[in-house]
């Protein structure tokens, strides 16, 4: 069993919790499933970037799920689904 790295866990729970910040700043009706997951996943790979740019050496463990009504909580819209849009 290999031992848990609490400063690579606390480093994911820092970016988590910024995007998370940035995502409440300009979440809103109308705007696009796609154009959320975008904004999301830009924003974690500017603050994950690469190691040599001084980032985390991490990789990406999952894409961006979404969760609206409805939907599963693990749907990540396609870029031809343009027309889903967050309603309320």
């Amino acid at each position: 069993r290999e031992p848990v790295n609490i400063a690579a866990l606390r480093e994911a729970a820092e970016v988590h919790r910024q995007v998370r910040r940035y995502v409440q700043q300009f979440i809103r009706p109308g705007l696009p499933l796609l154009e959320i997951a975008r904004r999301i996943e830009q924003t974690s790979a500017y603050l994950i970037k690469r190691p040599s740019e001084g980032g985390l050496k991490r990789g990406w463990g999952f894409p961006t799920g979404l969760s609206v009504n409805h939907i599963a909580a693990h749907h990540t819209p396609n870029y031809h689904q343009r027309d889903h849009i967050l309603r309320y």
